[in-house]
């Protein structure tokens, strides 16, 4: 269910445009033996966050992060990192609990404003930024330049009307159609409107054909870990 096989020519994530230079300075490509594999969000000089299904059976040895450039694979200043820790209670059947932290080996002076952490309590409301590197369509190509989007969260209960019990309070959901993440967004942030605080992970959603999501189809939410729900767990790792 993750997004997972897809992409596009110019943009990333569906709906939206290009992230001008320095918007978003605490968005991380996460780079498995430098080849692309997800995003991430830097929270400390030398500390990020990332869904868990993304390095999930990886070692930290494999992975660096890329960060203060517009493209993930190129530019700006690589770190590798140190350490590795999946949420004890992750989930890879149902990606409940899909969040790890990141220790990087060293810190990323090159980001002088990293993400802040909401309060611990329930999933936010209101408007949000999905931000990422992957496809604006569904069968495209990724990675593609740092992009983003302005979606509507969407209420637990009206996102369980798509999903069923899936949906959890560590969860939270957003998007419309047209507009929302898409294959390779992965484990990159959805940030707060003024795009200070990292409110969710990007997760998973709704597969459209084998092989394929949807990619903003109406009716078919994003699915973004609730960070909210892990304030704690993440200051105390």
């Amino acid at each position: 269910m993750a997004f997972t096989v897809m992409a596009s020519p110019a943009n990333a994530v569906t709906g939206g445009q290009t992230a001008a230079p320095g918007q978003f300075p605490y968005t991380l490509a996460l780079l498995n033996n430098g080849t692309y594999v997800c995003g991430a969000t830097l929270i400390g000089p030398s500390k990020a966050i990332t869904a868990a299904h993304c390095v999930d059976g990886l070692f930290a040895g494999q992975l660096t992060v890329r960060a203060n450039s517009l493209q993930p694979t190129s530019g700006g200043q690589t770190q590798r990192l140190s350490q590795v820790v999946i949420h004890p209670s992750y989930s890879s059947f149902d990606l409940g609990d899909d969040i790890a932290v990141l220790r990087l080996a060293g810190p990323l002076p090159a980001v002088d404003v990293p993400a802040l952490l909401p309060p611990q309590g329930p999933p936010p409301s209101g408007r949000a930024f999905v931000v990422g590197y992957g496809a604006n369509n569904p069968g495209g190509t990724f990675p593609n330049p740092r992009s983003k989007v302005s979606v509507q969260l969407i209420s637990n209960p009206t996102c369980q009307e798509a999903y069923g019990s899936e949906v959890t309070d560590g969860m939270v959901c957003g998007g419309a159609a047209g507009k929302g993440a898409c294959t390779g967004d992965d484990g990159g942030p959805v940030a707060g409107p003024l795009g200070l605080t990292v409110l969710g992970i990007i997760s998973w959603g709704a597969t459209a054909t084998p092989g394929s999501q949807s990619c903003g189809s109406p009716g078919q939410p994003d699915v973004y870990t609730n960070v909210s729900s892990y304030t704690n767990w993440i200051n105390n790792v």
